[in-house]
């Protein structure tokens, strides 16, 4: 995997230069990952400024810039994807919402009040949905949609199983992959027709209280009887029929963090073996990876601004600069994108970014 790696890293310099995108936004776009990597104060204009000794207006983006480095970055990460699908693994595409708190915001757009998975309770801010591509070794984030409640977006909402339909959609027609995973919150019939029609693989969670028929008999899934476990038996699948559609259901028996067992349910439209549908969907994982980075480390919600595009441009630098610190970690053979941040916030002389001088030429240029 490394050889791939350094493969790519030689050729993505060419690749970059077929990008069109004026030469300023490059430059700006380049600053201000090198300094959301270097900083770990807020990430906004004024805090990398200070911390890096650099002036404002150097990494300033107007409207029209953070719109030309909205376009660069979706052109930038497409080509990444393509080039690391094209050495045999396709990957798989990974679509999930995360919420990006905003509790004192008056002005900045697409803010709505949605549930927040880590505190428990209905916030105030951004609610994205974002797709990631990953081939298990690598994890490159390169869209998002935002989510709106129907109070906030009217005659123009939309659930969030559509949005993730329509980044399904966009996703086919730009990157290679495999198959689609999702969480249990999208296993609704709406969602398994769409993706049935589109003759597209997919693995995700369902909830224990779906209908199923087998033969002539409906059962919850926790309730059927195909599913009674022997005393050490933790993976069983069957094939049975939901809202007219056959497909493949997994109970898995596992133990939670209070040292007793749940059974959990997933389906898919791939024949697998119980245990291959289990590691098919921990696979999933690497997106909730990236939220948390991109939360704690690189100042996923530290855009202070009012315009639209500009928290845009912001969510797609924080993107591509986690898709950076991905290849990093591999290139310097780091466990995870943390280290790399690690080392460029914790080195007290220059001389100790030498190692890194060929990255960031290869990927700042």
């Amino acid at each position: 995997m490394t050889t791939t790696i350094q493969s790519v890293i030689k050729r993505f310099p060419n690749v970059t230069k077929k990008i069109t995108a004026p030469q300023k936004t490059i430059q700006k776009f380049s600053l201000n990952i090198l300094l959301i990597l270097r900083t770990s104060e807020r990430k906004n204009f004024s805090s990398l400024a200070r911390c890096n000794n650099v002036s404002y207006r150097s990494i300033y983006m107007t409207e029209q810039e953070a719109s030309n480095c909205i376009e660069y970055a979706k052109e930038y990460l497409v080509k990444l994807i393509c080039i690391l699908a094209a050495k045999g693994n396709k990957g798989r595409l990974l679509i999930d919402f995360t919420d990006i708190a905003k509790p004192f915001s008056k002005h900045i757009p697409d803010v709505t009040y949605d549930y927040s998975g880590s505190s428990k309770r209905v916030e105030k801010g951004l609610s994205l949905g974002i797709a990631v591509w990953s081939n298990g070794m690598i994890s490159i984030p390169f869209n998002f949609e935002t989510w709106l409640r129907k109070k906030d977006a009217g005659n123009k909402y939309k659930t969030k199983i559509e949005i993730a339909q329509v980044l399904i959609l966009s996703a086919r027609r730009v990157i290679p992959f495999s198959e689609v995973m999702l969480d249990g919150a999208f296993a609704s019939q709406k969602m398994i027709r769409f993706v049935i029609e589109l003759n597209q693989k997919f693995t995700m969670r369902i909830p224990r209280n779906r209908v199923v028929n087998i033969g002539n008999r409906s059962f919850q899934l926790r309730y059927c009887p195909a599913f009674l476990f022997n005393k050490n038996k933790k993976f069983k699948t069957i094939c049975a029929c939901y809202k007219g559609f056959r497909c493949y259901f997994t109970a898995h028996k596992r133990k939670t963090k209070n040292d007793k067992f749940e059974v959990v349910f997933i389906v898919s439209n791939v024949k697998r073996t119980p245990q291959e549908h289990v590691v098919a969907y921990k696979k999933r994982w690497p997106q909730e990876k990236f939220h948390r980075t991109a939360k704690q480390k690189l100042g996923l919600a530290d855009c202070q601004s009012t315009y639209r595009n500009k928290q845009h441009a912001h969510i797609f630098l924080v993107m591509t600069t986690y898709a950076q610190l991905e290849l990093m970690k591999i290139y310097k053979r780091k466990k995870s994108p943390e280290e790399i941040v690690n080392l460029f916030r914790h080195q007290k002389s220059p001389k100790d970014f030498r190692d890194l001088r060929d990255l960031e030429e290869t990927f700042m240029a």
